[in-house]
């Protein structure tokens, strides 16, 4: 009911200033602390707060609650000594605490009086120290300064478990001495001089007597007895001499392990260091001796000349034999001598089965002066082998006559797999692998004379391409420049294709030096080449001959420079240096001799005429491929009346008789370049020439020109010096000719008139077409100035808009074109159904405004706010609620709510019946809220309505 008479009661008091808790005349009184409900100050309501840790306002204990919170922050900041309030600080209160109350940390008063009265450092001697530790010393008091690990010192009695101390003398008494140490010195004794002498205990029981820092061994004693050991250059150190008279001495001497010197006395009856050592025997690696052998490893004899001498016993022959194998130490190796009786032929034999005779030098080489015969008596075996680790003329074998000026000629088997013959360093055979023999430079023979010299080389380069379609000049580069030289080079090569294969190149020349050119030049070519130009030129560097052009095609070419003829001077030195290769730039290379190929042959010749299928002059004239003949004119001796040509053709023949045409063409006659022309004058009076010259102008003369300049206006055309004539077109209009335009001109016996130029213009002009479209008007073509609107703006804004109250809208769109797919718009942000009356339609947007003020309604559900009261909060509204009305969803007649700020009146009538009359509602701009006891409107959905 009351809803249904709200707007009777809003129109009944007119109010439209709203109502509000100020305590003013026609306002509710303020609503104070107690009108509030339990709990209603919430942090949302109260909202934040900023605390300040370094405010300056003094300290007190009244403020705003933001400077409360300030004081407190800066409080825990000066407490904890941190940057900020709540850093965690350096010690806490309760560390602090027990810091505090720690007894061991901190001492009273009287203790640190006990302290202060303690000596110092300084002030306590040795003596003090000495005085309190003798007050302690003694048997059973742990100290007994007396004992040294618990036993006593003795410099006297050679008592039991006593320490060894030097008496007065400075000797020390012992019965015995055991030593236990790691290292196997175990004691040393030295005596006055400087020399000192080691007692050395060594693994295995052995005794070793050194000197001299331990560098020198004397004698040493294990189980096998006493060895003397030392320097020979002393007799009777490390030596045993055995002495017989009127003989002389023998030395016995063993200056290392397992080497035995036998040597003996200059003289009968020797005395002191006299002896023959040159001519002693040293014997290394003993093994040991028997009854008529000495077994060694290894004898020295220092005797120089027959140092060792072998000679016959009951047989003639002697020699060495060798036994190098342990497994079968009484068979015999091999031998070294002359081993059968009354042999006159020394063996040196390898009897291992299987084994090798190696004669090695170092660096050095094995010579023999007579011949040598190498019999071979295995099957399948090399009669001589030469194995060598490398691969060049120091790795084979030579062979050298010194009675023919000591040429030295070689023979090797090379890394490439082939096997090398010729003058040291230099090829002359290859033999290959696939069983081909290749004949190589340098020189292959020479020719000499008083005056005349001539040398001859073979193979010098050769060139492979795997390319089915190579393109560019082949250059020979030869290994020297300008150097005075007859030459004569053969050239071979194969091309693979279907019109070309093999070929055979004779070249000849003189590399001039004083011009530094090519002069006397031939070239003969046989078989099919690809290539119809030879080239004689210099690089820069090198004389070189090139063979076709840049854009000369080869297949898989294979090229060989295969004979070369030096002549007259400078024939050394032509051997290396050589290179093929095709080049595809000429740049830096200078040309100075092209000769005809095959000119100076008669081979292709008739009655001395080359033929040829060009237009050249004295050549033999051959049809070409298509089966024409060329020439640049033929003269027919004919009979009066009689053809000179008979011409079997149904067509046209062109160039039959060009006598017929004034000298001209008949291509040039048709195709119109003798009626070409290009001006020269000025914009407004043009000027041209044709060849050949009209006599005059007449009705029909027909021509063609390129303009050397733009004309704007009104033109003339003096054509061969014949007057000036106007050029029109068919229209009579001047035509605009643009720079370089080409134009086609009749004279119709008046003027020049432009063909090409019949048609009309309509009257389209800028302001008519699209932007970016062009027109053709009489001034030429012209760019077109309409905006394409469409294209800038889908929704394009008015310039300007009117209203027919009660009849339509105008919109004022821009000038431009629009295609229909765009809109032209004006800002109407007022067009809303609330703004327009119910029942009504403006533009196509049907209205929702009742008359009166602007009511809206809904659903909403109450909120907890406290735990005594319960928030109804609704935003979102339009204006400022001035009447609302409020009922719960399940118990709209018993649960309801009107507030009206007009009138004053708020009233709730509770579940439990009671009834709130102020203080619940509060009405915001777009907003409204009811905060009430939780008995009196419980929690749910409830329905409201409002009005301004």
């Amino acid at each position: 009911m009351i809803n249904e008479n709200l707007d009777k009661v809003d129109a009944e008091f007119g109010a439209t200033t709203g109502h509000g808790h100020t305590g003013v005349a026609g306002d509710g009184p303020k609503i104070t602390a107690s009108g509030l409900a339990g709990g209603a100050g919430t942090d949302s309501v109260i909202g934040n707060r900023t605390a300040d840790p370094a405010t300056t306002t003094a300290y007190g204990l009244v403020g705003t609650l933001t400077q409360w919170l300030s004081w407190i922050a800066k409080y825990f900041k000066t407490i904890t000594g941190t940057a900020n309030p709540f850093d965690t600080p350096a010690i806490t209160l309760a560390d602090t605490k027990i810091h505090v109350n720690d007894s061991t940390r901190h001492i009273t008063s009287a203790e640190r009086a006990t302290w202060n009265g303690k000596l110092t450092a300084t002030s306590y001697t040795a003596s003090d120290v000495l005085a309190k530790l003798l007050t302690v010393d003694g048997t059973g008091s742990g100290l007994d300064a007396g004992l040294v690990n618990g036993m006593p010192v003795d410099s006297v009695s050679n008592a039991p478990n006593t320490i060894m101390a030097r008496n007065g003398d400075g000797y020390a008494a012992l019965s015995g001495l055991i030593i236990n140490r790691p290292v196997p010195e175990i004691m040393f004794i030295e005596s006055d001089n400087s020399n000192k002498t080691w007692y050395q205990l060594m693994d295995g029981g052995v005794l070793s007597f050194r000197e001299d820092n331990y560098s020198t061994e004397r004698m040493q004693i294990n189980a096998g007895g006493i060895q003397l050991k030392g320097s020979v250059t002393t007799v009777g150190s490390n030596v045993v001499r055995s002495k017989r008279a009127g003989y002389k001495d023998v030395l016995q001497h063993m200056p290392a392990a397992n080497q035995f010197i036998l040597a003996f006395s200059n003289s009968v009856d020797g005395v002191g260091d006299d002896w023959n050592w040159n001519n002693a025997f040293t014997f290394d690696d003993i093994g040991g001796f028997t009854s008529d052998h000495l077994t060694a490893q290894k004898l020295t004899l220092n005797g120089g000349p027959e140092s060792l001498k072998l000679k016959p016993g009951t047989e003639d022959h002697a020699y060495m034999g060798f036994y190098a194998r342990s497994a079968n130490a009484a068979q015999r190796s091999g031998y070294f001598g002359y081993g059968g009786a009354g042999s006159n032929t020394m063996d040196v034999s390898n009897e291992i089965p299987g084994g090798n005779l190696q004669l090695v030098t170092k660096a050095g080489q094995v010579v023999a002066n007579s011949s040598i015969v190498v019999t071979k008596g295995e099957t399948n075996a090399y009669a001589l082998k030469l194995t060598s680790a490398s691969a060049g003329w120091g790795s084979g074998m030579y062979f050298e006559n010194t009675a023919v000026g000591g040429n030295t000629y070689g023979v090797y088997s090379g890394s490439d797999g082939m096997l090398h013959m010729g003058l040291t360093n230099q090829d002359h055979i290859l033999l290959n692998p696939n069983r081909s023999v290749s004949f190589m430079g340098p020189q292959q023979r020479k020719f000499s004379g008083s005056q005349l010299d001539s040398k001859v080389y073979r193979d010098l380069a050769y060139m492979s391409s795997t390319d089915p379609a190579l393109t560019g000049t082949i250059k020979i580069t030869m290994p020297r420049t300008w150097t005075f030289t007859m030459l004569t080079m053969k050239i071979k090569g194969y091309n693979y294709s279907g019109t070309t294969g093999a070929w055979e190149l004779l070249l000849g020349g003189y590399t001039y030096g004083d011009g530094q050119m090519w002069v006397n030049t031939s070239a003969t070519l046989t078989g099919a080449a690809p290539f119809t130009t030879v080239r004689f030129a210099h690089d820069g560097t090198h004389c070189c001959i090139l063979l076709g052009g840049l854009t000369t095609t080869w297949g898989y070419a294979k090229i060989v420079v295969d004979n070369f003829i030096a002549h007259q001077s400078y024939v050394d030195d032509w051997e290396t240096g050589w290179s093929v290769a095709a080049i595809t730039t000429e740049a830096g290379i200078t040309v100075s001799s092209a000769p005809v190929i095959n000119a100076g042959t008669n081979s292709d010749k008739l009655d001395g005429f080359h033929a040829s299928t060009s237009n050249t002059a004295n050549t033999a004239a051959v049809r070409d491929v298509d089966g024409d003949l060329h020439g640049r004119r033929f003269v027919a001796y004919a009979t009066t009346g009689v053809a000179p040509f008979v011409v079997a053709s149904t067509t046209e023949v062109p160039n039959l008789n060009p006598q017929l045409h004034g000298g001209k063409t008949l291509a040039e006659v048709v195709q119109g370049s003798l009626v070409f022309a290009v001006t020269t004058g000025t914009a407004a009076a043009l000027a041209a020439s044709i060849n050949p010259a009209p006599a005059v102008l007449s009705a029909g003369l027909r021509l063609s020109i390129k303009t050397h300049v733009a004309t704007t206006g009104p033109v003339t055309l003096n054509l061969n010096g014949l007057g000036a004539k106007s050029i029109k077109k068919p229209n009579g209009n001047n035509p605009p000719l643009a720079l370089g335009g080409v134009y086609t001109l009749v004279y119709d016996g008046s003027a020049f008139i432009l063909q090409g130029e019949g048609g009309e213009y309509g009257t389209a002009g800028a302001a008519q077409v699209l932007a970016g479209y062009t027109v053709g008007t009489e001034s030429g073509i012209v760019p077109g100035a309409v905006p394409n609107r469409s294209a800038e703006n889908s929704h394009m804004p008015a310039l300007q808009y009117t209203t027919w109250v009660g009849d339509r809208v105008f919109l004022a769109p821009p000038a431009g074109y629009y295609d229909g797919s765009s809109w032209v718009t004006a800002p109407a942000t007022d067009i809303r159904p609330e703004n327009i009356r119910l029942g009504k339609s403006v533009l196509g947007i049907s209205g929702t405004l009742i008359e009166g003020s602007r009511t809206t309604s809904g659903n909403s559900a109450a909120r907890t706010i406290s735990s005594t009261a319960n928030w109804l909060y609704v935003d979102g509204i339009p204006g400022t609620s001035r009447v609302i009305t409020f009922c719960s969803d399940s118990n709209p007649a018993t649960v309801f709510g009107y507030y009206n700020s007009v009138l004053g009146v708020e009233l709730i009538r509770g579940y439990s019946g009671a009834l709130v009359t102020s203080s619940a509602f509060a009405a915001t701009p777009g907003s409204f809220s009811v905060i009430v006891d939780n008995t009196i409107m419980p929690l749910g959905n409830y329905r409201w309505w409002v009005s301004e």
